[in-house]
């Protein structure tokens, strides 16, 4: 697409001495075959200017067909000069005459008609002079008001972006979606009429999932547009109108403006789409729909030490069974029941009087549970208190503690790591601002979705996603014990109520058996549900999870795109 049009007008401005119409420009009129007689008393018009002022764009010249217009029936020699201004009389600067092609710069010219033969079988020799400005036309988009959501993207060839919602969650104002169309003219130009007229053009991609309709404008998934306005230049030879934008990401759009409002009435959706502008049209650069998404992360606060939700358990050895289940191992028998399901502690351990105990696999009983360990534990082990840990805990050297701890500490470079899929949608994930944002919410060990902490709601003008950095998923999809056959829940998230949730211990107890996760591709995943996207399809939607898949497929833009609140 041609991104950067800047045309050149050509102004007819009348002199004052030439009168309008049908009505005498006091040509010489001559009786056909008789040039000495005196010309009759009824006045006649050989020779027209066009009513106006007219404007064309220089690629197209000064011609004939926007200087002059001749009487029907007119046989003879028709010339025409063009003269440089200010020079006049003798000192005019002949440029051409006849039907020479020439390319004019700015400035004023004078263009003299002369027309010599017969109408009706009378003869006339007739002459008139007319003044012509040449200016310059361009069209660009230009912020409205006070609102800074225009994105200069011309370096890369983008055109601009335009944000339209809100630009704080208590921004009242109601003009977000405005920008202004400004034609500029040189200032000979000033208090002309400038007409503009509203495209969409061409959608940027080339898939037909998201572009049905191919290479044709028109397919902009908001509200249609095709609308033309007027304006009058200002003492600087500019004019501006305002256009509101649609709210969809990606919608795009081009400003087409001229002098000349039949040529803009004109102008059809095909041309448009084929760039095949007329000259007298000037045009801008595409502005697109982008959608700022503010996105809160909070977190859990640090892992329970005490109550239901602590992260282990202890009490006392009631009995212990050695070389059993097998030769070398031991089953210890508690006095509780271990909460959750069996083998929940499985490749965690033991502490008993100080010593360290791995642990093969635990029971799931009605009341009491047993534990088997990997070695011999001596009998003075009975009515000893113990601790048990899974594998979210290290020993070592004495000292327990956390594989990974909460309040979780993002990447300052989230956020931006996040954006990089969104934009391809058009949407462009933003933090919101550090009041928002929770480290303290309560602990639960294992949590479906929490969003009590979520702080905004989501709207048409405002979108926003969740995410609680959180322990563990509910007990059967937690990795407490490693499953056989499950690929483990890294996060949850529903479009209902733009909420979600990233489990911390599930993703580091997969790293241990799979390449390196990357944390950020599971938050725009789940920031991704919140919009519409789901499982299907390849991708970054694609569950299991694969770290080869770090884009949104064609399905899943089409989905954010057509969204019509996240």
């Amino acid at each position: 697409m041609k991104l950067t049009n800047k045309k050149i007008i050509i102004c007819m401005v009348l002199c004052q001495a030439i009168i309008f119409g049908f009505a005498s420009l006091g040509f010489a009129q001559l009786p056909d075959n008789n040039p000495a007689e005196s010309p009759p008393t009824q006045a006649y018009t050989p020779i027209m200017f066009i009513s106006g002022p007219q404007y064309v764009l220089a690629s197209s010249t000064i011609q004939r067909r926007y200087i002059t217009d001749l009487s029907p029936g007119a046989s003879g020699n028709y010339t025409w000069c063009v003269y440089k201004k200010p020079n006049r009389g003798g000192s005019y600067t002949w440029l051409n005459h006849y039907y020479d092609t020439v390319f004019y710069t700015p400035g004023e010219y004078a263009v003299e008609c002369s027309f010599t033969g017969t109408i009706a079988n009378v003869y006339y020799s007739s002459s008139a002079t007319t003044t012509v400005t040449v200016v310059s036309l361009s069209v660009t988009w230009e912020k409205y008001a006070d609102n800074a959501n225009l994105w200069d993207l011309t370096e890369n060839g983008f055109g601009y972006g335009v944000f339209p919602g809100k630009t704080s969650y208590t921004d009242t104002e109601t003009y977000r979606n405005c920008v202004k169309a400004v034609a500029h003219t040189t200032s000979a130009a000033s208090g002309q009429t400038i007409y503009f007229r509203f495209f969409d053009v061409d959608d940027r991609s080339s898939s037909t999932v998201i572009d049905e309709n191919g290479s044709a404008g028109d397919d902009n998934f908001g509200s249609d547009i095709c609308n033309m306005t007027y304006a009058t230049t200002d003492n600087d030879g500019n004019a501006e109108v305002t256009f509101s934008v649609g709210m969809q990401p990606g919608d795009n759009y081009k400003v087409y403006a001229s002098f000349n409002s039949s040529s803009l009435q004109e102008l059809t959706q095909a041309q448009v789409d084929a760039n095949q502008i007329p000259p007298d049209i000037a045009e801008s650069e595409v502005l697109t729909t982008f959608r700022k998404l503010w996105v809160e992360i909070d977190s859990m606060a640090s892992v329970s030490i005490t109550g239901a939700e602590k992260n282990f358990q202890e009490g006392t050895v009631t009995s212990i069974s050695q070389n059993t289940p097998s030769q070398g191992k031991t089953t210890v028998n508690l006095d509780i029941k271990l909460e959750d399901e069996a083998d929940r502690y499985e490749s965690g351990f033991m502490l008993i009087d100080g010593q360290y105990y791995e642990i093969e696999s635990n029971s799931n009983n009605l009341i009491r549970d047993s534990v088997v360990v990997d070695v011999l534990v001596p009998s003075s082990a009975v009515n000893k208190s113990f601790q048990i840990y899974d594998d979210d805990y290290t020993y070592l050297n004495g000292n327990i503690s956390l594989q990974i701890t909460l309040p979780f500490s993002a990447d300052p470079n989230l956020i931006s790591k996040i954006r990089s899929p969104f934009l391809d949608a058009y949407i462009y994930p933003i933090s919101v601002p550090s009041a928002y944002i929770q480290n303290n919410v309560g602990f639960d060990r294992n949590s479906d979705i929490i969003s009590s902490s979520k702080d905004l709601v989501s709207s048409d003008d405002f979108w926003t996603a969740y995410l609680l950095m959180s322990w563990q998923p509910d007990i059967d999809r937690d990795w407490d014990p490693i499953p056989e056959d499950s690929d483990g829940v890294l996060g949850m998230a529903t479009d209902s109520g733009n909420k979600g949730a990233v489990y911390l211990a599930v993703i580091r107890e997969l790293e241990n058996y799979m390449a390196a996760i990357d944390f950020w591709a599971v938050c725009a995943h789940e920031i991704g549900h919140q919009g519409g996207a789901n499982h299907e399809g390849s991708g970054l939607m694609a569950t299991p999870y694969h770290r080869d898949y770090l884009s949104f497929d064609d399905e899943s833009i089409f989905t954010l795109r057509t969204g019509t609140d996240f």
